[in-house]
């Protein structure tokens, strides 16, 4: 077995030295422990060379079986408490049950770095020392007193078996977790850490130390006084201090408030216990150690049983806080941590916090958030997309070791920084390079992640509630997806406020989405060539009132509503609104030629988007060919497969698809070739600077030949004068929207001026 101090296998002096350095030791605690007991016979109350042995023993090897018999050997002839012929038989007495006892446990106490506070290896620690360690150690004892003292009765002889059993156990219990501890720090820590965690262990739990010291004086003085009865209660109460202790304390604590109490109690009744005349001197100081080695015994029970008990509460709060697919935090656990930042409990819907002052040291979270997350695992497969995520999270580990990194969700990864010290630009730079790396695991024929970098800085101090700081972040994330950029955003007072008046905000649209109050507003959208060959072509837009009757911008309540994930229920209620004023209006749907509704994100992502047009198409007896859906050419992107799903099922239901802001995307042509669809409507950022960037010009001609080439019809967006429109035509774009055709207007007013 390879022991924790393996002397076996170090030099000869180092082996001497050892043994030298054992047999001090023991002799020394021999011989104070036979001073205090105050008895003139074969052991003391407490026999520390139990102890001492087994703990050398199993730490130092069978070299240490001389230390401790020469230690004893020297005690005995520097106080002469043991006759010449007699002392073999101690030496023996003092290595046999050790050696004994070690070798039963050897296994299992080389299993484990902690043995004394393990249940398992405690309770066969004292069922071998109860039953095989102690017992044998007491047979050499009395078979030395049978070959060479006096003649004994049956009852003396049992009276002496038990009084040595009962020493050699107490010594073992009592000095051997602490001889243990101390030997392994040893090679662990040094001996200075080992006397520094003593200190720290009596300075935290100094109350403890003095109830052990008020306990056993209080025996002492009531053996003093001659009050037997008083003194085995006061020593009874020695019980109670040590199992509150054991239950809360940390294991070197126990071992070492578990000595002292032994050593005292039985030192201050050994000391009192003759000013007691008539006594049975001997019997009471017998009993006294057997309660003490009992209490010992139950202390050391209830320690390793509250001491696991808190291991695997631990275990079970680091399994909560940590994320089994990429061993970063989980969500609890990033909550933990920044309840620690915050170091204040605080009600859930609370928004304020007072004495706000600024934070000097700014603590970030980063939040790194995959957002077509969704797609990409129906083509990857649930395995595939777990790869991608462990190796996401490892590259931000790497980028920046110095952000504590959670995963939240599937494949959102949130990271708190508190070093004051990072320049937190670079480092959105670096986790923005790591991030996009990942994209090269994935066959961009198949599909591309899309990150999206955004963060939050706590500017104030103490910071606000979690619930507020990761709304805060959840808003910066959406406002970072919309933009395609890495946004950093303040975290303050006001941020509380602007939450609170954005969940308001949010429940007023979901009941006005509710009650079908949306207000329907569309813009023409005209042919270049020929405009009178289709009239009453529109895109369907939506605006609200607000409580005065005014009417709401989409740039006010469109982000609010992404923001509370509110969109696809936007949509369908946009959808139905639409195709009830449309089936009410008989008159508008035969003038109609085309109406185009908006499909956002969320919505083209649902399997059932077809289904419910479908469903309103037949409900209210409409024409599908008059109704076009367009879809963001981003969110095309972001989930080819599940875009290519939605075209095709829209199309089967006789309506037609557009893809809008065409050309925001770095694959456009390739994305072109493979979704069928009917129109594409360029981006209006390209159409804005058509007559000043040649540039712009080139690309706008490029998409209007391929789009051509694939018979699919083209549209300009944003064209706000005539001289654009001219500019459009001239490129081949087949039709325009914009302000020079009209403002959007409510839906109605279109129709109700005629042709």
């Amino acid at each position: 077995m390879a022991t924790l101090l393996n002397t076996r296998s170090s030099p000869p002096t180092h082996r001497l030295i050892a043994v030298l350095a054992g047999v001090c030791v023991v002799a020394g605690l021999s011989v104070l422990a036979q001073m205090a007991s105050q008895l003139e016979g074969a052991l003391p109350l407490y026999w520390p060379a139990t102890g001492l042995a087994f703990a050398m023993l199993c730490t130092q090897g069978k070299h240490a079986a001389w230390a401790v018999a020469l230690g004893v050997g020297m005690a005995g002839l520097l106080l002469h408490t043991h006759s010449p012929r007699f002392l073999p038989f101690v030496m023996l007495a003092a290595v046999a049950g050790p050696w004994l006892s070690w070798r039963r446990l050897q296994v299992r106490f080389a299993g484990t770095s902690q043995p004394f506070a393990r249940l398992t290896t405690v309770l066969a620690f004292l069922r071998v020392q109860v039953l095989q360690g102690a017992p044998l150690s007491a047979s050499v004892l009395v078979l030395g007193t049978a070959l060479l003292g006096p003649e004994l009765s049956p009852a003396q002889w049992m009276h002496a078996l038990f009084g040595y059993w009962v020493t050699s156990l107490c010594g073992a219990l009592v000095f051997a977790p602490l001889a243990w501890e101390l030997l392994v720090a040893r090679t662990r820590g040094g001996l200075p850490r080992f006397a520094g965690k003593l200190l720290q262990a009596v300075q935290a739990d100094w109350p403890t130390l003095l109830a052990i010291l008020a306990c056993a004086a209080l025996s002492g003085s009531m053996w003093w006084a001659e009050y037997p009865g008083l003194a085995r209660a006061s020593l009874l109460l020695l019980l109670p201090v040590l199992a509150l202790h054991a239950t809360r304390a940390s294991p070197l604590s126990v071992h070492l408030m578990a000595l002292i109490a032994a050593v005292s109690a039985l030192t201050a009744t050994a000391v009192a216990l003759p000013h007691a005349p008539g006594s049975a001197q001997h019997t009471e100081l017998l009993l006294a150690t057997l309660a003490v080695t009992l209490g010992i015994a139950t202390t050391q029970l209830l320690l390793v049983t509250a001491h696991e008990r808190r291991l695997a509460l631990k275990r079970l709060e680091r399994q909560a806080d940590t994320d089994p697919l990429t061993n970063l935090l989980s969500l609890t656990g990033l909550y933990r941590k920044i309840e620690e930042l915050v170091d204040r409990v605080e009600d859930a819907g609370e928004t304020q916090f007072a004495d706000e002052e600024p934070n000097p040291r700014a603590p970030t979270l980063v939040s790194v958030q995959m957002t077509n997350a969704d797609s990409i695992e129906q083509l990857l497969g649930a395995r595939q997309s777990d790869v991608l995520e462990r190796a996401t999270g490892g590259a931000l580990a790497v980028a920046a070791p110095e952000v504590v990194w959670a995963r939240t969700s599937k494949a959102h990864f949130v990271g708190l920084l508190t070093d004051h010290t990072v320049e937190l630009q670079a480092l959105l730079t670096k986790i923005n390079f790591a991030v996009v790396e990942s994209r090269a695991l994935l066959d961009d024929t198949v599909g591309r992640p899309m990150w999206t970098v955004a963060a939050v800085t706590l500017t104030t101090h103490p910071p606000p509630p979690v619930e507020v700081i990761m709304a805060c972040l959840r808003r910066t994330e959406q406002q970072a997806q919309e933009s395609r950029q890495v946004l950093v955003t303040a975290v303050d007072r006001q941020s509380a406020h602007a939450l609170k008046e954005e969940a308001e905000q949010a429940e007023r649209i979901r009941q006005i989405i509710q009650q079908k109050q949306l207000v329907l507003y569309a813009q023409p959208i005209v042919a270049n060539v020929n405009p009178g060959a289709m009239p009453h072509k529109y895109e369907v837009l939506i605006r609200l009132r607000d409580a005065q009757g005014g009417i709401i911008p989409p740039g006010v309540f469109l982000p609010v509503a992404m923001r509370a994930g509110m969109m696809q229920l936007l949509d369908m209620s946009v959808m139905e609104q639409t195709f009830e004023w449309f089936a009410t209006h008989p008159h508008a749907l035969e003038k109609l030629n085309h109406c185009a509704i908006n499909l956002s994100g969320p919505t083209v992502a649902s399997p059932v988007i077809a289904q419910r047009i479908a469903q309103g198409l037949k409900l209210h007896q409409l024409p599908a060919h008059k109704f076009t859906f367009e879809i963001t050419e981003s969110q095309a992107i972001a989930n080819p497969a599940q875009a290519t799903d939605t075209i095709r099922a829209i199309r089967e239901c006789g309506c037609r698809v557009a893809i809008d802001d065409f050309g925001t995307g770095v694959a456009t042509f390739d994305y072109l070739k493979r979704f069928d669809v009917d129109y594409i409507k360029i981006d209006g950022a390209f159409i804005q600077s058509l007559l000043d960037d040649p540039v712009d010009r080139v690309i706008v001609e490029s998409m209007v030949k391929v789009a051509h080439q694939l018979k699919v019809r083209t549209v300009a967006e944003f064209v706000s004068s005539p001289e654009l429109q001219r500019a459009v035509t001239e490129l081949g774009v087949d039709e325009s929207q914009g302000y020079v055709f009209g403002a959007p207007r409510p839906l109605h007013e279109w129709f109700d001026k005629g042709d």
